[in-house]
């Protein structure tokens, strides 16, 4: 398999962590833990930069809770 030369297009995607089973690699758990922000190139590597927990959990939440308070 070779990995994609860009992943345009992903802004705003779902990132998630998946726990899988050892034996059949089905997902035993899925956790959203991010949303996709840009790509960027680091050496040979191009890497998705993202808003991660701390961006969406508490951030977003207290934007949340001060945009419409007493929800």
């Amino acid at each position: 398999m070779v990995a994609p030369t860009s992943y345009g297009g992903t802004s705003g995607g779902g990132l998630w962590t998946l726990l899988l089973n050892r034996d059949d690699f089905s997902v035993v758990q899925s956790r959203f833990v991010g949303v996709a922000y840009y790509e960027k190139h680091v050496g040979n590597e191009l890497h998705i930069i993202g808003h991660g927990p701390v961006s969406v959990y508490e951030t977003l939440l207290k934007a949340a809770r001060e945009n419409w308070p007493g929800e």
